[in-house]
């Protein structure tokens, strides 16, 4: 894999980083934290699980939260000490569509929102199994819309996961649909997003024992519950199947090569290219935040 990424690094568009010892110190110790409940088939019962360990990234003390709705979506605005009026971010959460809440990703969007000195939003999209694919497509294109019409002028999207899908879906609709005439994207970064919802990526097994948390069968249980029988190939469902040639915006893109989604990442991040979004793919860690992590 990295090999692969190494040899398209001439391209401008892929870089590889390997773990430095700090970060790999970390990575160790998640691995040891989560080792228990690694390939658990867990329902909706885990959410508080979920949120318990994103909440154990350190926080600010130079960032305030203020529960706000946009678009008729619930939410968490990020407030850093300095940023400007006219630009806002919005940061979609991951948790494999299933688990996660803006509460719980508050501290790791304060780190994001300070280093970028514009406030951050964080959608409650709603989580399947009650309320499977589409919907949380739609929650995040009514945040976005919301937020475009609130006097905002520029909008970055950030995600992770499987708020990376998202994130990407909804930058796809935002050039291509004309979502807004006053508001534009200037650019989207995700953090390893789950491309693929075919799950027909290799590295589900090459990567199967290096992925601290997940297993072949347990993501293929949480895609089911989300997508409740609809095409894994549909657009907006697999970012690897949308059309990027309208994103005329930047992109930047971390690919943790821990994932066992790796392979579907790196092929988006080829991708992205092509459709004049320059793409960059890491192969570190990204533990901002969490307890010992780096702050470079």
């Amino acid at each position: 894999m990295q090999e692969a990424a190494r040899d398209r690094a001439s391209t401008g568009f892929v870089v590889v980083h390997p773990l430095d010892p700090e970060d790999a110190t970390i990575t160790a110790a998640m691995r040891a934290m989560t080792s228990s409940i690694k390939g658990a088939r867990q329902g909706i019962e885990a959410r508080g699980q979920f949120d318990a360990f994103m909440e154990s990234v350190l926080p600010r003390d130079d960032v305030t939260f203020e529960a706000d709705t946009l678009g008729g979506i619930p939410g968490i605005w990020v407030h850093p000490a300095n940023s400007r009026s006219d630009e806002a971010i919005v940061h979609l959460h991951g948790g494999w569509f299933n688990f996660g809440s803006a509460r719980a990703y508050r501290h790791l969007v304060g780190h994001l929102a300070a280093r970028a000195g514009a406030r951050a939003f964080i959608p409650d999209y709603r989580l399947a199994p009650e309320h499977p694919f589409p919907a949380a497509t739609d929650d995040v294109l009514a945040c976005y819309r919301g937020l475009a019409g609130s006097g905002v002028r520029r909008i970055a999207l950030t995600g992770d996961s499987a708020g990376g899908n998202l994130a990407l879906g909804l930058a796809s609709r935002a050039t291509g649909e004309a979502v807004s005439n006053s508001a534009i994207l200037v650019g989207a970064a995700v953090l390893s997003p789950i491309a693929d919802l075919t799950l027909s990526g290799a590295t589900y097994e090459t990567r199967a024992d290096a992925d601290p948390l997940f297993t072949r069968p347990q993501v293929a249980e949480l895609v089911h519950s989300y997508l409740a029988g609809a095409d894994a190939k549909h657009p907006l469902a697999s970012p690897l199947h949308v059309s990027l040639p309208a994103c005329r915006r930047s992109a930047f893109m971390l690919v943790m090569t821990k994932c066992c989604w790796t392979t579907r990442s790196a092929m988006l991040s080829v991708q992205l290219p092509q459709a004049s979004m320059p793409g960059l793919m890491c192969g570190w860690g990204c533990h901002t935040g969490f307890p010992g992590a780096s702050e470079s």
